[in-house]
């Protein structure tokens, strides 16, 4: 990706794929370089809770 002069914002779309497992959260990183090279780092947070309900239990 290229910033035209001047242009000091961007958006960028991490696409996030919902699933079902409860997991960590996923660290992403972008380096930005313009004679200096900044690192920019996101967490991406897991939105699925652990399951408690009877239909999860394992049988016996």
């Amino acid at each position: 990706m290229t910033f035209p002069a001047r242009e000091t914002q961007r958006t960028v779309a991490v696409p996030i794929t919902d699933d079902a497992p409860r997991e960590n959260g996923k660290t992403i990183s972008l380096n930005l370089t313009s004679g200096v090279t900044k690192v920019v780092t996101a967490t991406i947070v897991d939105d699925d809770s652990a399951c408690t309900l009877p239909a999860c239990e394992t049988p016996a």
